[in-house]
């Protein structure tokens, strides 16, 4: 046991790549990686756009949303168990906010994919990973990018390299949260119906839909489930893990997630303007009065008692189908928010544990090598309980 998750991350990393094709990334799973196209008239939502401020240091930020190349053509891996051409089954597994990288994921969906036997699905939310111009995790640029926001704005709290580009999509338009959020919840309702279709090259038409969400990707996994498009999740599970409180309890304000004025500007926006905006016509209310369910699903996660009693009643409704797992430390999404959220309704149940090493929300299994016994270990139990649950 010990280091094998330090073996697992350096192997799959050193395998892995976006360029569509199999490859095997050891003697137990595969990686295909296919193409994806995204069609999300909601993005026009903004208009044309207006200057930014950081436009002239990184042009790519000025370019209208649906104008992103990346984040309309891309693709996205499926992991399988080697050997395996068509599964019979699938996991959906969402990522965290302001990722750029699958390499954190790769030992996590391998771990799913053989303790299930099922697909793993590596879906990008909208702007994110790949979806999203290379510029926007060029170090060199970004820091130029970082140092004139500073300059701009005065200090400003966990400002870096890493969230400056999110940082300045989401305090010059806040809305932009909600509106790739749909965009991905709709991009993930035609990949399924592709499944359902019979198209898709690694996943059978009659195959269970199970999802992992991890941070953010919790909240769209819970979004998902109970709304139903289509009833293609009418029996789907889900496992959180360092997610599933409402969006109020979370604190998004790091140096690998938001800066501090975008993190203001975005709990200013949903704590205030966001209702304001749908009690007026305005693009957000007509948009908000065609998703309707879906759209209260999503007001009801913004914080605790609003629609408190609709929220829990459709958690409820799932039985046994959600389980939330939170870490004591993290402070991004706190246990205690988690708890507070889910205890009450959720019947899979709602864990918080803690780790022997030092850990992050963004960072749960650090590669430290003086503790790599204890982080393996760790690592197999999270995943042992995920998998236990989704198989």
């Amino acid at each position: 046991m010990e280091g094998m998750y330090f073996a697992d991350f350096a192997r799959l990393k050193a395998r892995f790549s976006l360029t569509p094709g199999r490859v095997a990334l050891d003697d137990r799973v595969d990686a295909v990686v296919l193409p994806f196209r995204s069609d999300a008239p909601e993005l026009r939502l903004h208009g044309p756009g207006t200057p930014g401020p950081l436009d002239a240091v990184v042009p790519s930020l000025a370019v209208p949303d649906w104008e992103v190349p990346e984040n309309t053509e891309f693709t996205y891996p499926v992991m399988l168990p080697s050997g395996v051409r068509r599964a019979a089954s699938a996991i959906l597994l969402f990522h965290g906010l302001n990722e750029k990288s699958w390499d954190k994921y790769l030992p996590w969906a391998r771990q799913l994919c053989l303790r299930t036997g099922k697909a793993v699905v590596l879906f990008p939310i909208a702007f994110h990973m790949n979806r999203a111009p290379a510029q926007w995790s060029n170090p060199r640029e970004m820091s130029r990018a970082a140092a004139e926001r500073r300059r701009m704005l005065g200090p400003i709290e966990s400002a870096s390299f890493a969230n400056v580009a999110l940082s300045t999509r989401l305090e010059s338009r806040p809305e932009r949260f909600i509106l790739s959020g749909l965009e991905t919840f709709d991009d993930v309702v035609r990949l399924v119906g592709e499944i359902r279709a019979g198209r898709h090259p690694c996943i059978d038409a009659g195959a269970p839909i199970d999802l992992f969400g991890y941070s953010i990707g919790a909240f769209l996994a819970e979004v998902l489930v109970m709304s139903n498009p289509r009833r293609y999740f009418r029996s789907s599970r889900a496992f959180l893990f360092c997610g599933g409180s409402t969006l109020r309890d979370m604190a998004p304000v790091s140096k690998f997630i938001l800066d501090g004025k975008a993190g203001e500007t975005l709990s200013s926006f949903f704590q205030g303007r966001f209702e304001e905006e749908l009690a007026r016509e305005s693009p957000l209310a007509r948009l908000f009065a065609r998703i309707q369910s879906l759209g209260t699903v999503f007001r009801s996660f913004l914080d605790h008692e609003r629609l408190r009693s609709f929220r829990e009643a459709r958690l409820a409704g799932l039985g046994r189908r959600i389980k939330a797992l939170a870490l004591a430390r993290d402070i991004v999404v706190p246990g205690a928010g988690v708890q507070r959220t889910l205890e009450n309704s959720v019947r899979g149940g709602v864990q918080v544990i803690d780790f022997p090493f030092p850990y992050t929300h963004e960072n749960p299994f650090p590669l430290l090598e003086g503790m790599r016994e204890e982080i393996s270990l760790c690592f197999d139990g999270v995943f042992t309980l995920a998998g236990d649950f989704l198989a």
